[in-house]
């Protein structure tokens, strides 16, 4: 047998559905398949297609389209792809919750760091009339499907697999109507800070046109660019004290009827003051949350003697027939 004969027996390509490759050939579908994922990280899915991704692997544009059919199913083996490098998470020390969380985490940000390639993934494996993106689709849903199961460990029950695939892919497709946005990963800390780590993330985030704004537990930051470059705010300081501090839980929407943005905080229960309170910071459109200044938004108290923030729902809004922002009224129970 030759040696080319045993690696088609052993490569990707062997795989249901599709033909068996030679080494040479596997080569070549690798060579044009990193030149597909630089062209991505450059350009647009506008932008890109297989006669130039084969003239940057410096192959005949017949040569790509033997192994990929259509611009679609290019991009769609570059995210099979890198599902593929997706680590398996099988520790027994860990426990099942934690296998999960991490699979799955792992699986969600496979390109949440490279918006280019995301945005482009995300068109080309939602075209639904192509066989070979169907065919492509159907084995990175067996990729993830190997990886959510094996975090699950062998005793694990069909029913919770199912939910969590349909969770996961659920959100996936969301995340792919626009409904949600990538970021790119920065660093929020500040220079000359010391690193801190938090167990409890709790996160939260709105987006009004490029200006962000992403709370968590105990801390929070603004982005004015859509993500690329962040700012820290620091709660425990951004508004003048009350009761006993900034304690720890935030959240954060934005009302669109209204375009306004509703910041939630929870200070401390102050023995002196005999209260501990929801502070609810309020910015009028987009510039009042870009210019983040405690001058620059109108705060409203709600002492409450529970531990829980409301969530914005439970706020009313009373609109004003004046230009002013509307008035905020609490109306959450604290139970």
């Amino acid at each position: 047998m030759s040696s080319d004969a045993v690696v088609a027996a052993t490569t990707p390509g062997g795989e249901p559905g599709t033909p068996p490759r030679n080494k040479r050939q596997e080569e070549t579908f690798r060579k044009v398949l990193a030149a597909g994922m630089e062209m991505l990280r450059e350009s647009s899915y506008a932008d890109l297609t297989v006669r130039a991704v084969a003239a940057r692997a410096k192959v005949a544009p017949a040569t790509a389209y033997t192994y990929f059919s259509s611009k679609n199913h290019l991009i769609a083996e570059v995210y099979l792809d890198l599902v593929r490098q997706v680590p398996y998470f099988t520790d027994v020390n860990d426990s099942r919750l934690t296998r999960v969380e991490k699979t799955l985490r792992a699986l969600a940000l496979t390109v949440a760091d490279e918006p280019e390639v995301a945005a482009a993934c995300t068109t080309a494996l939602l075209s639904g009339n192509d066989d070979a993106v169907r065919g492509v689709r159907d084995r990175i849903g067996a990729e993830i499907h190997r990886r959510i199961r094996s975090a699950l460990g062998p005793d694990a029950d069909p029913r919770t697999l199912s939910a969590l695939e349909m969770t996961f892919f659920g959100a996936m497709v969301h995340a792919g109507t626009g409904a949600f946005t990538y970021f790119r990963n920065r660093r929020v800390q500040p220079p000359g800070a010391n690193r801190s780590v938090a167990s409890v993330v709790e996160p939260c985030a709105v987006q009004v046109n490029d200006t962000v704004m992403h709370v968590g537990n105990w801390y929070a930051a603004l982005s004015r660019d859509q993500g690329e470059t962040w700012t820290s705010i620091f709660p425990q300081s951004f508004f003048p004290p009350l009761d006993a501090g900034f304690c720890c839980d935030q959240r954060i929407d934005y009302v669109e009827s209204h375009d306004l943005t509703c910041w939630v905080m929870q200070y401390g229960y102050s023995a002196t003051t005999r209260k501990g309170s929801h502070q609810i910071a309020i910015a009028n459109g987009r510039n009042e949350l870009r210019s983040a200044n405690a001058s620059s938004v109108s705060a409203a108290i709600v002492v409450c003697r529970c531990c829980s923030v409301p969530s914005i729902a439970s706020l009313k809004l009373e609109s004003s027939p004046s230009a002013q922002p509307p008035s905020v009224r609490a109306t959450t129970r604290c139970e």
